[in-house]
């Protein structure tokens, strides 16, 4: 959503959220389809750069930083069929695409510019202080429906438990975490929902290192990362609005039921 509403600084954060959790691939594989969902109508000629970044970008960090910046460009235009009906767009006719002025604009962002979103170095941190520092942006909550979220029928009093106590069994499905747990001799135990070290020492030193303590956090760095509440959900005519698009009411035949089925 932050792509598509041109908010590069919030696109970075999350791209690169994804990127250094270890999930290179599936970051740069994931901005290359959303410009083929929503951007490739009307840009064409940027298939060529997005195809190579999103190749570079699996060993270099800065190629999803051009992806992410010429996607969140205002110079570039959209298409939100497929966030809405969940198809791919029809590509442009020819005399269509005669009147679409695709922009020859390719930004490249300095390293300042993208540098700042690498992952903190938790030695020189203390541990608790680290979530107000790296909870720049919430998670898009008004979404959960529309995407097909798991978690979306708990209940908040499931949310929260799973958030305070359970965060380190769901940090662990994302390599960084797994590697982290894994140095410190930890064990993933998938009944229980916990993380078991083999003794005190390598509990001790994980936590010194990795110990976030989201329940003692401020509401304001909670309510990033955790539900608190329980949000309106954003329906697909209400996203169609805030973009702009007009949508038309699609009205179900009834279906026609014969007597021999009523008998």
């Amino acid at each position: 959503m932050a792509i598509l509403e041109k908010n590069r600084d919030e696109a970075l954060f999350w791209a690169y959220e994804l990127y250094y959790s270890g999930f290179e691939e599936l970051t740069c594989s994931y901005l290359y389809a959303i410009y083929k969902q929503s951007f490739y109508r009307y840009n064409p000629k940027l298939d060529k750069y997005m195809h190579y970044w999103s190749n570079q970008g699996l060993t270099n960090p800065f190629y999803v930083s051009a992806m992410v910046a010429n996607l969140t460009s205002k110079a570039r235009k959209f298409d939100i069929q497929y966030v809405l009906e969940n198809s791919m767009p029809k590509e442009l006719t020819k005399e269509e695409a005669e009147d679409v002025k695709e922009t020859k604009l390719i930004i490249s962002l300095k390293e300042y510019q993208w540098k700042p979103y690498e992952t903190l170095d938790h030695s020189q941190e203390t541990h608790w202080k680290i979530l107000p520092k790296v909870t720049k942006y919430s998670t898009r909550k008004n979404l959960y429906l529309l995407i097909h979220c798991n978690h979306y029928d708990l209940d908040l009093k499931q949310l929260q438990e799973l958030h305070d106590y359970h965060w380190l069994y769901y940090a662990s499905f994302s390599p960084l975490w797994a590697n982290r747990i894994a140095n410190h001799h930890g064990t993933i135990d998938h009944n229980t929902f916990e993380v078991e070290f083999d003794d005190e020492d390598d509990q001790q030193n994980f936590y010194g290192l990795y110990g976030y303590e989201p329940d003692e956090q401020s509401r304001e760095t909670r309510s990033t990362f955790c539900h608190l509440t329980k949000e309106k959900q954003l329906t697909r005519a209400e996203i169609a609005q805030h973009f702009g698009v007009k949508t038309k009411k699609i009205t179900r035949k009834k279906k026609h039921v014969s007597s021999s089925e009523t008998a």
